[in-house]
């Protein structure tokens, strides 16, 4: 499965009206290390697979 594909999947699951706040809160949570050139590259990248979802 690829990135995009488990990261959509999960968007989906977390959206399901029997999940509760912090179970969505646990499945969504991504944790991107380092600030500099990379970092900023795959964040942006991220928020682009998530506003196409």
């Amino acid at each position: 499965m690829s990135l995009r594909q488990q990261r959509c999947s999960t968007s989906c699951t977390a959206s399901l009206p029997t999940m509760a706040d912090r179970q969505q809160l646990d499945i969504l949570h991504i944790i991107v290390v380092g600030g500099g050139p990379t970092g900023v590259e795959i964040m942006a990248e991220l928020y682009d697979l998530f506003v196409s979802c």
